[in-house]
């Protein structure tokens, strides 16, 4: 009987182990995040060795250091933080699984922490996709996520959506504060009756949450402030590369644009306005500064840094007149805008894509090769992590400037100043992509060709090949009607924005102060007679190079609506739109205010069009001319 009676007490003196559950929780989840940030690393050396433009060359002969130490950078201040984000959350459940179990081994830990963290980048990657869809724009109707997502309908769609990606974690990160709050009682005051821990914690988490949402609730009504200055906000709303024939309102029989047409009908619409050079960086330039580009000295893209410091320095500029009296101002665009980052002509926010800087190019290649970043991205713990982010050309889509607008006039609204904003998009852009529920009712359901979601075409080839203008001369007429279609549908997606922009004026109050500028920088051809496509290269086919929209909305005059006929140019713009906020142009300006227009639209000022073309990326091709 001595020896089962020597067992017995042996065995109680030392009872089962016990793994640290916190400890290889932690340890689990760094090694999750460590393994998925290798493979982030591995397809970013993928992808890199797989170019073989002079891009990657540059990337790893000059910049290897940079790109090891952009990677560095996103396991430090993305993976690690996610790691221990995961082990805080994933540690309660673990152990509440394992609470009755007699021994608790590493692996009962480490699988059930591996399983969780499945899960919870399962709901994360479904919450980003279903708050921010424009990440799967890469993505096509026959994909397996939309088969799947359309298989349920729609009024479950939006149960399911409240119920997990919205009532889910909130009562998750309730069940967290509760849990941890109540560990911190039982550490600090363990005589405490588990109870009144449970209870105690339980009711400090709901207060300080009816506090968290009073406070800035309270915050806004003491500190908003009456608008005293009953000066009109002005907007200005363009899409780079938009073609005035291509909206309804302007005769085009197709629905690219209903709702600029629904302003159209309150507007006076000029449909002969024509921008003196058909390219992005000189026409934004004589728009803003009301001058040719002979005057200001852009008469090509790549301006050396002379033109734009005189640009900057010695040109007028619409939004340093509206700045200098007291207007709010700003630009919001995508990689189209990133013009203004280089001179921002009087603007003293610029929120765009920073213009033609290799770094970030670079980070931005990093930054796509790693899965997690999306979490990071359109919230100000990222931007504050990763400045880079808020100027990535990828991160910064259409969607993502309208939800700047958006939010920045639900703020401005409550401000005393009135606000000259440019918002410029990349949306009818090439090569013409857009999302199918826009660019399908344009085109071809049937097209089988290499243009089917977008317009395919060689960057490199096409700069560098002295022949391929004539190659896309030949191209058959069903891709050139795909890819007109497909342009339409770029069109149709910046009408959507500008739907949203406009609803938020309006929840706002804030549209009927509001001065409305619809217009393009310039057009674009579309493989009209003797042309192919681009822009700048020369006049043939028609004027769909540069005439642009001009469709100006004026609150006190919505209910005279107009169509003028007669030319106009972008450089009228500026000192129009000074005219309506009670001032003066600058003498320095070269256009005409279109006052007498608004007035009588059956005025004739005379106004001359004066256009030229730009930097030749391919031999031109005029009937008649050798080149």
């Amino acid at each position: 009987m001595s020896i089962p009676l020597t067992a017995t007490v042996v065995a109680a003196a030392h009872p089962p182990r016990r793994a640290p559950v916190f400890r290889w929780v932690l340890l689990t989840a760094l090694a999750y995040q460590l393994l998925i940030f290798a493979g982030g690393v591995a397809a970013l050396a993928s992808s890199t060795g797989a170019m073989t433009n002079k891009f990657a060359d540059i990337a790893m002969d000059r910049f290897q250091w940079y790109l090891i130490w952009n990677n560095l950078d996103v396991l430090v201040k993305a993976y690690l933080p996610l790691a221990l984000a995961f082990a805080v959350v994933i540690h309660p459940v673990v152990k509440y699984y394992l609470r009755n179990k007699p021994r608790v081994t590493r692996w009962a830990i480490i699988w059930r922490t591996l399983a969780l963290s499945a899960v919870i980048t399962s709901f994360f990657t479904l919450r980003l996709v279903h708050t921010r869809p424009w990440l799967l724009a890469g993505l096509h109707s026959d994909h397996w996520y939309f088969r799947v997502r359309d298989a349920i309908p729609v009024s479950l769609q939006s149960f399911l959506s409240i119920l997990f990606l919205q009532a889910a974690p909130v009562l998750a990160l309730f069940s967290l504060l509760v849990y941890y709050g109540q560990a911190a009682l039982r550490h600090y005051l363990p005589h405490w009756p588990q109870g009144a821990r449970l209870a105690t914690s339980t009711m400090s988490v709901t207060g300080l949450s009816l506090v968290a949402w009073a406070v800035p609730a309270w915050h806004y009504r003491v500190h908003e402030q009456a608008r005293t200055d009953k000066r009109p906000n002005i907007l200005i709303l363009a899409s780079d590369s938009l073609r005035a024939d291509r909206l309804s309102c302007n005769g085009y029989g197709k629905p690219t644009s209903p709702n600029i047409d629904a302003l159209a009908a309150k507007s006076v619409n000029f449909q002969k306005c024509f921008t003196p050079i058909a390219s992005t960086v000189e026409s934004l330039t004589s728009m803003m500064s009301s001058q040719y580009p002979h005057t200001h000295g852009l008469q090509h893209m790549f301006p050396n840094r002379e033109q734009v410091t005189k640009v900057n320095e010695k040109s007028p500029a619409l939004a340093r007149v509206l700045r200098d009296q007291g207007y709010d101002t700003a630009v919001m665009g995508d990689w189209c805008a990133g013009v203004f980052d280089v001179m921002p002509m009087g603007f003293e926010k610029v929120q765009a894509t920073t213009f033609d800087n290799f770094k970030v190019y670079m980070s931005q290649a990093v930054y796509l090769a790693h899965p997690v970043m999306p979490l990071y991205y359109d919230n100000p713990l990222g931007y504050f992590l990763f400045p880079k982010l808020e100027c990535s050309a990828f991160f910064v889509t259409p969607e993502v400037v309208t939800e700047r607008v958006v939010d920045r006039l639900a703020v401005q609204s409550r401000s005393r100043k009135p606000f000259f904003w440019t918002v410029f998009y990349s949306c009818t852009h090439i090569p013409y992509t857009t999302q199918e529920k826009f660019s399908a009712p344009f085109t071809d359901p049937n097209y089988q060709g290499p243009h089917r979601h977008q317009f395919q075409f060689n960057v490199d080839q096409w700069i560098g090949s002295v022949d391929m203008a004539n190659k896309w001369r030949a191209m058959p007429p069903e891709d050139v009607a795909q890819i007109n279609g497909l342009y339409d549908g770029c069109v149709r997606k910046f009408d959507d924005c500008v739907r949203q922009v406009l609803d938020q004026l309006k929840a706002t109050g804030q549209l009927e102060n509001t001065i409305i500028l619809i217009t393009g920088d310039h057009g674009d051809d579309l493989f009209e007679p003797n042309t192919t496509f681009g822009h700048g290269l020369s006049f043939n086919g028609g004027d769909q190079n540069s005439n642009i929209p001009a469709i100006l909305y004026v609150p006190e005059l919505k209910d005279q609506p107009a169509t003028v006929a007669k030319v106009v140019r972008s450089i009228d713009f500026a000192p129009t739109l000074l005219d309506l906020a009670g001032m003066g142009p600058d003498p320095r300006m070269e256009g005409t205010s279109l006052m007498p227009y608004l007035k009588d639209p059956k005025a004739d000022l005379g106004l001359t069009f004066f256009g030229e073309t730009s930097y030749l990326f391919c031999k031109r091709y005029i009937p008649g001319e050798t080149p």
